[in-house]
């Protein structure tokens, strides 16, 4: 069975996807950024930590990714991966590709208005944006923006498939997990 990564701007649905593929297939979920914010939390003058700028620190987290992908294989157990902090062209540098199912989600090309409405409406409670202003999250989602952009543009430039939920979220997030759970199935 392959494993399964799924990488993308923060917001966009990833650890949702993740967590029913994951339920689906009967497999393991990880929630890397929650590794990547305990090194940071624990170890603060470490590169690899959670970043404002969430993509500035890629080539780093990428590098401690790729060590704790080759202990998970070790372990034998299937698995599937959300993490928001590495971009693609770092990814390719920390995996083989033909051994994992890849997928990035973003929003490239909404507003910023209409992802902040999206924000608020789908926020779980007590979530981090709840306790800003909308003038406060701007700035935040208008950077999430400009990753999804980033994202989406390295995406294509290496083949990686990119699901774009600006439009119809719902749609994205069912053909999201549609790909997944066929992708793994296909290669188990």
């Amino acid at each position: 069975m392959k494993n399964i990564i799924i990488g993308g701007a923060s917001r966009s649905g990833k650890s949702t996807i993740a967590k029913a593929v994951a339920k689906k297939l009967n497999i393991s979920y990880i929630p890397f950024d929650s590794i990547v914010s305990t090194i940071g939390d624990c170890f603060p003058g470490h590169s690899v930590r959670h970043c404002d700028d969430t993509l500035s620190n890629s080539k780093e987290v990428a590098t401690c990714f790729k060590v704790f992908l080759s202990h998970l294989n070790y372990e034998g157990m299937p698995y599937i991966i959300d993490t928001y902090q590495i971009k693609p062209e770092d990814l390719l540098q920390a995996i083989d590709p033909k051994d994992y199912t890849v997928v990035y989600i973003g929003y490239p090309t909404i507003t910023l208005e209409d992802k902040i409405k999206a924000v608020r409406v789908g926020a779980r409670p007590e979530d981090w944006t709840e306790a800003l202003s909308d003038q406060e999250l701007a700035p935040i989602i208008d950077g999430f923006i400009q990753d999804s952009i980033v994202l989406y543009d390295q995406c294509h430039a290496h083949g990686i498939p990119f699901v774009d939920t600006t439009e119809d979220f719902e749609g994205s997030m069912a053909y999201c997990m549609e790909y997944l759970c066929q992708g793994v199935s296909h290669h188990a």
